[in-house]
């Protein structure tokens, strides 16, 4: 088993080195893997060899129900040494869905030793391939099948609870968790130009959305608000673990944990203009599109947050 597939990070698909070996120059190879639970595939990792120093393979992720297209990896420029080979995918990286079935495939160029992907016998039709000179993914993926289990693995991340949590607020089905769908998604609906301005501004706009008063705008007390109204555990209230769910959540960097990079990755993100943050167009749109009277109001009831001005949430469940 290669180190990364004992990391911290979960992984689906055959991660042992294959006894056996097919050639992949202009000729798309991989095989059938189930994924358990929902997850954002990260990379795709294969054993064999790339072939003629210099020779490109790339990797991709097909819906095996549809034969769809779901992501594809960069491409790598390698050599002859046999080895286990990571291509990483950017963003938007793919969205991957519990209990569904997926082809995890690998293609490279023709070269004077051609690159090779390993593997060992599976199932009945687990093999999948499409002969094709290498250029642009094909969509869908038009393949023959064999025993043939390749030594191919996908890792991915799973969902925070703040994702999941989102995703139940805006009722959102699985494919629109893909990070520019979200992204469209989201702008579509709030009818939202370029980008959110000041500190000011935006904590002022967050702190009418959720029905916040002044006192609220503390680091404590606007901590435990957020994680209130989002349903998070105290834990997730502290400022790292704030950070690292909306960054994990919004595809974003380590880098965004400073508070001039998150505040205007988050702007970047919604492409926010300074008249959205009004304080009453804002949480008055966000409060109309989401439902936001009756979770807010039964989260006051509980004791939860404060009392709400009548004029600050006006929509009703959707």
């Amino acid at each position: 088993m290669p180190d990364e597939a004992r990391g911290l990070d979960p992984t689906f698909g055959y991660t042992t080195a294959g006894g056996s070996f097919d050639e992949i120059a202009d000729d798309i190879r991989g095989s059938v893997f189930t994924i358990a639970e929902n997850g954002q595939a990260q990379s795709i990792t294969w054993y064999g060899r790339y072939g003629t120093s210099g020779t490109k393979v790339k990797c991709a992720i097909y819906k095996h129900s549809d034969l769809s297209l779901v992501g594809s990896t960069e491409e790598i420029a390698g050599g002859t040494t046999v080895q286990w080979n990571t291509h990483n995918f950017a963003a938007p990286k793919p969205a991957l869905i519990a209990n569904t079935a997926y082809i995890l495939v690998a293609w490279g160029q023709t070269a004077t030793y051609l690159p090779r992907l390993h593997y060992d016998t599976g199932d009945t039709n687990q093999g999948h391939e499409q002969a094709l000179t290498y250029d642009s993914w094909p969509d869908p993926l038009v393949p023959v099948h064999s025993t043939r289990k390749f030594s191919i693995y996908c890792t991915y991340t799973v969902p925070t609870a703040y994702t999941q949590t989102i995703s139940d607020i805006l009722g959102m089905v699985d494919s629109v968790s893909k990070q520019l769908t979200l992204k469209k998604t989201i702008t579509d609906i709030l009818g939202m130009l370029d980008s959110v301005a000041t500190r000011g501004a935006l904590k002022k706009s967050v702190s009418d959305i959720l029905g916040m008063l002044d006192s609220v705008p503390t680091r404590a007390a606007f901590r435990q608000a957020v994680s209130d109204v989002l349903g998070l555990t105290d834990s997730a209230a502290r400022t790292r673990h704030v950070f690292q769910a909306v960054s994990e959540s919004l595809g974003l960097s380590d880098s965004v944990g400073t508070k001039a990079a998150f505040k205007q990755a988050v702007s970047d993100i919604l492409g926010l203009v300074d008249s959205a943050a009004r304080a009453r167009g804002f949480p008055v749109t966000i409060s109309e599109i989401l439902g936001l009277r009756d979770r807010v109001e039964a989260r006051r009831r509980a004791g939860k947050i404060g009392d709400l001005p009548d004029d600050t949430i006006t929509g009703g469940a959707p």
